[in-house]
């Protein structure tokens, strides 16, 4: 699908470019500087074809942002993780904005050694570090998230990681009770 939009967006510009070359129409920024319009008009196609493509790639980031991290877009839910795992012992709500999905909660299961975050059971013993990060870009709202730095079984780390929302009291807050349940 990406393929195909990339491609109909190149064939459309040069179809823009071509009937603008047939009309060969001038086009000057003034005394030495002539640039015809097909010139003009191929640059603003390029620029728009790396606008376009950056959006895309964007919006494509943020959507699979949260599945590659076992978000699975929300369709989780908090009863669907106790129906696998059984009751937990504890619960942290990590985002109150998004209620009752798998990847706004993190799960306490201190009985048998082991938490669920974003969906996922992580061991108490492989997780090497919990921290918070502000992901946010300039210009944009603070989004934070919880970091959570795991050793899986080939001994690598991995990342895994839980967005938050936009209150960094509160992540600060809920690492800090993680932490004290996996020191437990």
């Amino acid at each position: 699908m990406k393929r195909l939009i990339f491609i109909s967006l190149i064939a459309a510009s040069a179809g823009v470019i071509l009937l603008v070359y047939v009309a060969g129409m001038p086009f000057s920024f003034g005394e030495g500087y002539g640039m015809t319009a097909t010139s003009l008009y191929f640059l603003l196609a390029v620029g728009a074809l790396f606008v376009v493509r950056f959006l895309y790639e964007k919006s494509q980031q943020t959507k699979n942002r949260n599945s590659e991290n076992g978000n699975y877009n929300g369709t989780e839910t908090i009863q669907d993780i106790v129906d696998r795992y059984g009751q937990p012992d504890d619960i942290t709500i990590v985002d109150a904005t998004k209620p009752d999905t798998a990847a706004n909660v993190i799960l306490y299961y201190d009985r048998e050694g082991f938490i669920v975050a974003d969906g996922k059971p992580i061991s108490k013993k492989d997780i090497v570090d919990i921290t918070c990060n502000n992901a946010a870009i300039v210009y944009m709202p603070n989004d934070y998230q919880i970091m959570f730095t795991v050793r899986d079984h080939s001994g690598k780390t991995r990342i895994i990681r839980v967005y938050s929302g936009c209150d960094m009291t509160h992540t600060v807050e809920t690492v800090a009770g993680i932490k004290r349940h996996i020191i437990q």
